[in-house]
């Protein structure tokens, strides 16, 4: 799975310097808490930031709690309430992910909201298999992540 992280954090480093803006003018969202932890201590979170070092002026938030994607939502969703409205939102996430992160994102933010969808294309021989199976739990999901409040 580190291999998947990687790929969709060296494909926003791309995207990002694609744009040409300056460091200022991004802020970096890293999300995910410790998923296995018999496997590691380090969030996914930390792990994204350690892949990102040339970006170490920029306006990085680390949220370390979440531990699934709607509580990846359910926190961002607090985080961008703070800053401007003209904000736009550009999520990376693996193409096999997007649909179910989709539901997720609009589990929390208003159709109002649209996101650019940055997507990275490597995958797991079981990625979509698993993302199907996931799939039938986004609403008790987010129902869950909505009842509890961990930041």
């Amino acid at each position: 799975m580190e291999l998947l992280q990687q790929d969709r954090v060296s494909t926003a480093l791309k995207y990002y310097e694609s744009l040409n803006l300056d460091e200022n003018d991004v802020y970096w969202y890293l999300s995910g808490g410790v998923k296995n932890a018999l496997e590691s201590k380090q969030t996914e979170a930390s792990k994204m930031l350690t892949q990102m070092k040339s970006l170490e002026k920029s306006k990085i938030i680390l949220d370390t709690s979440a531990t699934n994607t709607a509580e990846n939502f359910r926190n961002f969703s607090k985080f961008i309430k703070e800053l401007d409205s003209l904000t736009k939102i550009i999520i990376v996430t693996s193409d096999f992910h997007k649909v179910r992160a989709e539901k997720f994102f609009y589990g929390f933010f208003t159709k109002e909201n649209k996101p650019e969808w940055i997507l990275s294309y490597l995958e797991c021989s079981t990625c979509r298999q698993d993302e199907n199976y996931h799939m039938k739990n986004v609403v008790s999901d987010i129902e869950k992540a909505i009842n509890t409040n961990l930041i």
